[in-house]
């Protein structure tokens, strides 16, 4: 190797030691990348632990779920598909009332009658929300106690959740359904006719004679309902508020105790129907065949501003042990008005109170039939009565006549009676009387 080489070797040695020099990083610079190395390391550390806790958090979900399931397969039995859900609502509407149904219970949810207004000026709601309980109660062959209003049903129609029955409508139907395993059900069948007050309503169960316990023959029923406020005078409204009921072919009865402030009733005989009453609107459930008892209960509710109190009423209905059990009922939401009520028939009518006796026929076949003539033509309700006063006051004007020319003579003669009085001594009462006689036929 030349001298050439050698230095040529010592001048590339030189130059990589003085880049590598010029190259070193500061201590600023290696404390920023000992920072980020740092950071990196961090962030791996917590994404591991961030995973092992989801799959920790997953397993315990699963957990939960499982136990979930048994727990409701546990209280529920066959029923436990059934026993989680979310809240739905569906609409059956005519030119009279909007009917809503939550699938939770399978139950009337809120009622509306369109044509009335309460003194907040608002359409009147018979009641509203989660005030009402319609509950089927019973016990399976694995001896669980079921209620139906803690369970979720699913609509059978796959249609609009909002069914509005047109005058050329016949009827229209909607159904809720509760199923407790295949071809193993219960089926709310309602049904709404155009221009009726009146909702029927069908229970349907297939399969359920396998499901109930083996010695059932009849189902509870429970039907709660807080009694909205719709009258500004709420003491006068509650007085009118009340239980009623109709004994199976028999005559139409209101709670005793009805308007006290705790009242519990029973009933052993059948009845037909239960209305919760109030002042001018009433819900009445009516049986197809009859409800075999009864127990009522009224509770006022002073420290409510909306409502005046909570009706109960627990009755049971017989069934008969078969695949298929049918059990017809109707529900009637509207007016205290005599007419649409005893068009309805079921002696509905008997929930107007129209006196007793004489005054009674009065008003059923004189007062009610011109009133709802009056009615077509005057919307004003106090012109109507202002009308009805005057007719009866010229019915009664030849009744009332002779007593009204008597109390006029009297007021005539009594200078002279007194005169009579004063001359004739009380001892004499004898003469006193010819006196007032021989004065009368003058």
């Amino acid at each position: 190797m030349d001298r050439n080489s050698i230095f040529g070797i010592v001048i590339i040695i030189a130059i990589v030691f003085i880049f590598s020099y010029l190259q070193k990083p500061s201590d600023e610079q290696v404390r920023r990348d000992q920072q980020i190395l740092d950071s990196l390391e961090r962030v791996e550390k917590a994404r591991k632990v961030q995973a092992q806790s989801a799959v920790v958090a997953l397993a315990d979900t699963a957990v939960k779920v499982t136990v979930s399931i048994d727990e409701l397969q546990d209280k529920l039995g066959s029923f436990a598909v059934a026993g989680t859900g979310s809240k739905q609502f569906y609409t059956l509407e005519n030119n009279l009332m909007k009917v809503v149904f939550t699938n939770k219970g399978g139950i009337v949810y809120s009622v509306e009658l369109k044509k009335y207004k309460n003194h907040r000026k608002e359409t009147v709601k018979l009641f509203n929300g989660d005030s009402t309980i319609f509950a089927l109660n019973f016990f399976t062959a694995q001896n669980r106690s079921i209620s139906t209003n803690d369970l979720y049903f699913v609509p059978m129609d796959s249609g609009s959740s909002h069914i509005e029955v047109k005058a050329s409508d016949s009827i229209r139907y909607f159904t809720l359904r509760l199923n407790a395993g295949r071809d193993q059900y219960i089926d709310y069948i309602y049904g709404l006719a155009p221009d009726s007050y009146k909702l029927n309503f069908r229970i349907n169960m297939k399969g359920m004679d396998k499901v109930m316990a083996a010695n059932a023959n009849a189902v509870d029923l429970k039907w709660e309902m807080y009694i909205p406020q719709q009258e500004k005078g709420r003491d006068n409204e509650d007085t009118y508020t009340s239980i009623n009921y109709k004994y199976f072919q028999d005559n139409v009865e209101e709670m005793p105790g009805a308007t006290k402030d705790f009242k519990d009733y029973k009933i052993d005989n059948r009845l037909k129907w239960i209305a919760y009453k109030q002042q001018f609107f009433s819900s009445v459930l009516i049986a197809g065949d009859y409800f075999d008892n009864g127990l009522v209960k009224t509770h006022k509710l002073t420290g409510d501003t909306n409502h005046l109190r909570l009706f109960t009423a627990e009755t049971s209905i017989g069934i008969k042990k078969s695949e298929y059990v049918s059990i017809p009922l109707a529900f009637y939401y509207g007016p205290n008005h005599y007419t649409t009520l005893k068009g309805y028939g079921d002696d509905l009518e008997e929930l107007v109170k129209l006196g007793k006796n004489v005054v009674k026929w009065v008003n059923r076949f004189l007062i009610i039939p011109v009133f709802n003539f009056l009615n077509r033509f005057i919307s004003n309700y106090g012109i109507i009565i202002l009308i009805l006063t005057i007719l009866i006051k010229l019915l009664l004007l030849p009744l009332t006549y002779s007593s009204y020319l008597s109390q006029a003579k009297m007021k005539v003669l009594k200078p002279q009676i007194d005169e009579i009085n004063e001359k004739i001594p009380a001892e004499k009462a004898m003469e006193r009387q010819q006196a007032t006689m021989a004065l009368y036929k003058k």
